[in-house]
């Protein structure tokens, strides 16, 4: 194992730990063992398993939330059932995984100082220690959202059509969990040719890709 590696394995382990004292902590279920749920995602969560859509818990439908949030509460709960710690540890091991992203990012934008410097920010960014112990959507909304740019910057890097799509499909994601971000992600693959331009390369079709794939899966 070379040192960047080892140092991006001690990068994870602080990011788990870090979560975990939290949780430990701050993370207490509400009275008789129920979910917190202060945003009204697990009663979506459990009307759209039990009216087979997104529902409120009447049964009546709602676009109340956006859909991807309340979607993968609903996968996890067909898999596992509904449980507090569930969701805790889905928010660590996606937080690990949004601090792993933003050294990549920022190791392919700069060089590996910044990045393990960012990725160390991240790692004790005291909202997103904060939003590890809550059922709200914070937490797989950042880790998308850096997917998205890290897929997108491979893309330029490497001209390549693949990491256009996979970018395309994180974006899909951003927007279905967050559609306040859909003017940012749209402007990804303006900001893919762009950057080609920048390169040397042309890059059009990477970014109509991206925009074919992004745009198809959100609708």
């Amino acid at each position: 194992m070379n040192s960047r590696s080892k140092k991006v394995l001690a990068l994870a382990a602080l990011a788990f730990a870090a979560r975990l004292a939290v949780c430990w902590r701050f993370a207490h279920p509400g009275a008789d063992g129920a979910i917190p749920d202060p945003d009204g995602y697990h009663r979506l969560a459990t009307a759209a398993l039990q009216y087979k859509t997104l529902a409120m818990p009447d049964g009546t439908p709602t676009a109340v939330r956006d859909p991807l949030f309340t979607l993968l509460l609903c996968a996890l709960y067909v898999v596992f059932g509904p449980s507090y710690g569930l969701i805790i540890a889905m928010n660590v091991l996606l937080g690990v995984g949004l601090v792993l992203l933003v050294q990549r990012l920022g190791e392919k934008l700069f060089n590996e100082k910044v990045g393990f410097l960012a990725s160390l920010l991240a790692a004790l960014h005291p909202q997103l220690l904060y939003y590890t112990t809550q059922l709200l959507r914070e937490i797989p909304q950042a880790f998308f959202v850096a997917a998205t740019a890290v897929l997108a910057v491979e893309a330029v890097q490497r001209a390549s059509r693949r990491f256009a799509g996979l970018a395309g499909v994180a974006g899909a994601c951003v927007g279905l969990i967050n559609t306040a971000l859909l003017p940012g992600i749209g402007l990804v693959c303006v900001g893919i040719w762009h950057a080609g331009r920048r390169l040397g390369r042309s890059l059009l079709i990477h970014a109509v890709i991206y925009a074919v794939v992004c745009g198809g899966l959100y609708a």
